[in-house]
């Protein structure tokens, strides 16, 4: 996977081995995170009722990614996903797909279902655009521009498609000495 980044998105060598084990981290997180997912029950004081919170998987998660991190952004929108029991529809940048393609190979590889993860390629004006408007897609997963996570909240808005949207990523900081 290293290597590949290295490759695909001509990242020096040990930032590209920092983004595996980064990855890896996240796979961990949620794999522990996946063993303590569960409902609770309270009692309701007004008619003796009880409330109950159940988790359930929102069904197909569409993935979109920038090529900047392509490992990690996914990786990140992967895990949870697989922890929560949903299967996926990945769609990584163009300019970086491969990380995406092994990373689900080797999901796969460690036994998750066929079908779990799905890559597709493509512009993202036209792929992305297709995912965000299926009605068998019950959630999109965005990492982007700001001014294309507009454009997807407004698609979703329609059907009340549930979103995940990162956007921008521009964060200023002011370092005093």
């Amino acid at each position: 996977l290293a290597r590949t980044l290295c490759e695909e998105i001509g990242r020096p060598w040990n930032f590209c081995v920092g983004e595996v084990r980064l990855a890896a981290d996240v796979f961990d997180y949620y794999a522990g995170l996946a063993l303590d997912l569960k409902g609770e029950s309270s009692p309701r004081y007004d008619d003796g009722s009880i409330g109950l919170t159940v988790r359930e998987p929102v069904g197909v998660v569409g993935i979109i990614t920038p090529w900047n991190f392509p490992l990690l952004l996914v990786s990140w929108k992967i895990a949870p996903a697989i922890a929560a029991g949903c299967t996926m529809v990945v769609k990584p940048s163009e300019f970086a797909p491969s990380s995406t393609f092994q990373l689900a190979e080797a999901i796969g590889a460690a036994g998750a279902p066929a079908g779990t993860i799905n890559v597709v390629t493509g512009e993202g004006d036209v792929v992305g655009e297709r995912l965000v408007e299926s009605p068998q897609v019950n959630k999109i997963a965005f990492t982007g521009s700001t001014a294309v996570g507009k454009r997807i909240m407004a698609q979703a808005a329609p059907t009340l498609k549930r979103i995940s949207l990162e956007l921008g990523g521009k964060s200023p900081n002011v370092v005093f000495p």
